[in-house]
Parts: structure tokens; C-alpha cells; sequence
């Protein structure tokens, strides 16, 4: 899945492999799912973990992006959760390693899997059913970078910071005018 695409140099990618599986379709490898950043080009994998898709199951997978924010959920359950503000804005869109047919497939809806053209690929990569982009309902903010009032969501003159009076307890924003 693709998000925060700005163009082909700079954006988001989430990747995840499928598990290999021997010829009775038992899985015999883990896989890997991966939160990739690609910026002017040059990819950095921010996250990785054990656990690739399953061939011919179908998964929910979500990419949420807000302020400085991104959640990777797979059927519900966060994969992945980072703050980057690199990544918090930019279009969605879906991404494949898979070189393109000799021949175009013939409409597999009203074939077996077994005899649907696409049954080999299927069985190595993702097969995208329903897409749905949706708008940001809210943002979040945890302040967790002092600086420059101009510098985050807020626009105004002045600095702000954040006082925790003790390790672990919730800190307090301060935001005071500077000048008038």
C-alpha cells in the first residue's frame, strides 16, 4: 500500500511478502511485512517484522496517516505505529512487484482458481479486491517536539514547551505570547 505519495521519489510504502508454502499449500516460511520510507528516491525500511500473507486469504489491511502519525493495521490489529512527519500527507495508492502479463487474463469471475489465469501469480503476490481512500476525521497532536509556534499545526509567534514534573506523568503545554 501506498500512501503520502508525492511523487515517484517520495513516499510511503507498505510491503508485505507472502509465505512460501510446500505443494500441499501448508505455509513452510515466515515472510515479512515492511514500513518503507522512500525519500528523493533513496528507500529506508523504518520498520520490520516476521509475519508475511497467506496466498489465497483475504486480509483488511489499513493505512492510517495523520499529523505526524502513521498506523499499519492488518485486519484490525496494529502492525505498525511511528511518528513521522515526513509521512503525514500525500495521495494513496497501491503498489506491485509483479511484471506485466504476456497477455491480458481473461476475467477470472467466472472461472475455478484452479484454471483462473491468474492462480499463479495469486499464489505469489497480492491480488487488490476493494480500495477506499477516505478523509482524515481528526488529528492528533502529542507535542512531543518543542519548537517554533510557526513551525507545527498551530501558526503564531512564540515558543511553546512541554513540562512533565515527573518521569512517566502527563506533561502540560505551555504556549505564553512572545512580545505582543
Amino acid at each position: 500500500l501506498v500512501f503520502a505519495f508525492r511523487d515517484e521519489r517520495n513516499y510511503g510504502l507498505f510491503r508485505w511478502s507472502v509465505r512460501a508454502t510446500d505443494a500441499s499449500g501448508a505455509p513452510r516460511g515466515a515472510g515479512t511485512r515492511e514500513l518503507v520510507r522512500v525519500r528523493a528516491g533513496r528507500e529506508e525500511v523504518l520498520a520490520q517484522a516476521v509475519g508475511g500473507c497467506l496466498p489465497h486469504q483475504w486480509y483488511r489491511a489499513e493505512v492510517r496517516v495523520d499529523y505526524e502519525r502513521l498506523q499499519v493495521l492488518l485486519d484490525g490489529r496494529v502492525a505498525f505505529s511511528l511518528h513521522d512527519p515526513y509521512l503525514c500527507a500525500g495521495r494513496a495508492g497501491l503498489w506491485a512487484d509483479v511484471p506485466k502479463p504476456e497477455k491480458p487474463a481473461v476475467d477470472p469471475s467466472g472461472q475455478p482458481i484452479a484454471v483462473n489465469s491468474l492462480n499463479e501469480l495469486m499464489s505469489k503476490h497480492a491480488v487488490f479486491d476493494d480500495v477506499r481512500v477516505e478523509p482524515l476525521d481528526s488529528f492528533a497532536d502529542d507535542f512531543r517536539v518543542p519548537g517554533d509556534l510557526a513551525g507545527g499545526w498551530l501558526s503564531g509567534p512564540g515558543r511553546w514547551t512541554v513540562e512533565t514534573p515527573r518521569a512517566g506523568d502527563a506533561g502540560r503545554l505551555r504556549a505564553p505570547p512572545d512580545g505582543g
